[in-house]
């Protein structure tokens, strides 16, 4: 089998394979920020549904002493984990 045969010198196949290493680099980093970027809105969503249950579970008059009524509950609770804790 000849070497030869590629169109390739050893200088050339040396910096197609850092082209190819560099474009996998930046797909698995691309690839990487699109799940943190998705576990964090799930996450953050998370957050948001428990605290809205926790709410959920108070009695009216323990809301209204807090200054909530039962239909803001959802947007309090996005408010406070958005960005009063910013995520907590």
């Amino acid at each position: 089998m000849e070497i030869s045969s590629f169109d390739y010198t050893p200088l050339d196949l040396s910096s197609h394979a850092q082209q190819i290493l560099n474009s996998a680099l930046t797909l698995i980093t691309k690839l990487g920020n699109v799940v943190k970027s998705s576990s964090s809105k799930s996450f953050m969503q998370f957050k948001i549904n428990r605290l809205s249950s926790a709410l959920n579970s108070m009695s009216d008059y323990q809301l209204n002493k807090v200054g909530l009524s039962r239909k803001d509950i959802k947007r309090h609770a996005e408010s406070l984990i958005k960005y009063e804790y910013d995520g907590l």
